[in-house]
């Protein structure tokens, strides 16, 4: 499920714009001096410390960018399917309170959207990449989102969990129900008439359905025991085995 890594990989804009990436010396774009810049952020120092080889990807991808003329949004293009990659193998050895953690995170910036980008929401919630909401977030959750990124990737790297790969289908399938019924009839109608397939959403209106479809889940999961809500998020995103 690409939900929460799609949250993360917005960021980046915003993440590169508070770093001292953006004055040329002698030598344009100094690594030593870019490296100094992202690892002012937390989320940057600790891909850095813990995963070397993804940050020397990132920091290359963003130098090419920056030496191309892109703008903050092209570099963060460039870097977003590396950042992608590490949150895909890093969500499955989350603790509980990471994974709940990024189920809060993500519905709080649903329900932002909900408000001023229904379209961006549901491009958030059906794992759109190329859908871009950094912008329309504020200070607050965007620090809220580094913040847990960089929790994340500490306590994966230091004290991962490993669980067993459980087949939830019936469990989350109620939770859709669940989700389904808060929905208004008219808006429950037109959810059956897509067949309940929220990719397949082609008008505004369908989207602002998916989006406080998406929303009444998240809700839902967070009103459950601790526990069983982790358990059931990460069969939402890790494919049970064969």
């Amino acid at each position: 499920m690409s939900l929460v890594r799609v949250v993360l990989a917005g960021v980046l804009g915003a993440c590169l714009a508070g770093t001292a990436l953006a004055q040329p010396k002698s030598e344009p774009f100094p690594r030593a001096e870019m490296e100094a810049g992202l690892v002012e952020l937390p989320v940057f120092r600790s891909m850095r410390d813990h995963h070397p080889e993804v940050f020397r990807k990132v920091l290359d991808a963003t130098r090419e960018g920056l030496l191309a003329g892109d703008t903050r949004d092209d570099v963060a293009a460039r870097v977003r399917p590396l950042y992608l990659a590490l949150i895909d193998s890093e969500m499955p050895k989350a603790n509980d309170e990471n994974l709940l953690g990024a189920v809060r995170m993500t519905l709080s910036q649903m329900r932002m959207l909900q408000t001023v980008s229904p379209d961006a929401c549901y491009g958030l919630i059906v794992g759109d990449k190329t859908v871009s909401f950094a912008s329309a977030l504020t200070p607050e959750l965007i620090a809220e989102e580094q913040a847990w990124a960089t929790q994340m990737f500490e306590q994966t790297a230091t004290a991962p969990v490993t669980r067993p790969t459980e087949d939830l289908s019936d469990q989350i399938a109620e939770l859709a129900l669940s989700a389904y019924e808060t929905l208004s009839r008219p808006d429950r109608a037109r959810f059956m008439e897509l067949g309940g397939d929220l990719s397949a959403a082609s008008s505004p209106d369908d989207r602002r359905i998916g989006c406080a479809f998406g929303v009444a889940m998240y809700e839902l999961l967070l009103e459950m025991p601790k526990a069983e809500a982790a358990r059931l998020f990460y069969a939402m995103i890790v494919e049970p085995e064969a």
